[in-house]
């Protein structure tokens, strides 16, 4: 399973612990080659994700309200993180400062 897969795959509970597996080494993994790299080429990225987190900011936003109501309706404490709602200021559209 890789990156692509995960953001369209439905997650069912006997493939938690395999996504959960695969997730785990695709991060050790980019771990491992961002600790090599040099400044500039972290700088890069962060700009470019930035980027992508501004251009998918709306639909980013919506996925999150889906999933708290999804958590919400599977009786999740009201004790659920403020910080995941989309009105909290946490969660606000990324500045320009990147």
């Amino acid at each position: 399973m890789n990156a692509a897969d995960l953001s369209t795959a439905p997650v069912k509970d006997g493939d938690l612990a395999r996504l959960m597996q695969a997730l785990g080494s695709q991060a050790k993994a980019a771990s491992a080659l961002m600790a090599k790299a040099p400044a500039s080429l972290k700088n890069q990225a962060l700009v470019q994700l930035a980027g992508l987190l501004r251009e998918h900011f709306a639909a980013l936003q919506t996925a999150n309200q889906r999933d708290l109501s999804r958590a919400a309706a599977a009786g999740r404490s009201s004790s659920w993180p403020d910080c995941f709602a989309s009105t909290s200021p946490h969660f606000k559209r990324p500045t320009n400062a990147i």
